[in-house]
């Protein structure tokens, strides 16, 4: 996690008020093991899911094929404009 000073999170994040951020962090520190449990149990599904639509749409290289579509529709279009 990043850790920033009240202050500075304030600016960045556009919190209205310090107070907001300092309840933020009492809550957080009051909570912790609760909030880092949750947190780990969103990772976990989140990577369980990233795997399944990897698996499911062939996603492995779809950067690669997504490429070779560009170029194709490109040499296309340039064989029409000559």
């Amino acid at each position: 996690m990043r850790r920033f000073a009240p202050h500075f999170t304030v600016k960045f994040f556009r919190f209205p008020w310090k107070a907001d951020i300092y309840s933020v962090i009492a809550y957080y520190l009051s909570h912790r093991h609760e909030i880092d449990n949750y947190l780990e149990r969103r990772n976990q599904k989140a990577q369980q899911l990233r795997q399944q639509l990897t698996q499911k749409h062939n996603l492995v290289d779809l950067r690669q094929r997504l490429l070779n579509r560009q170029a194709q529709k490109e040499s296309r279009q340039n064989a029409l404009s000559k």
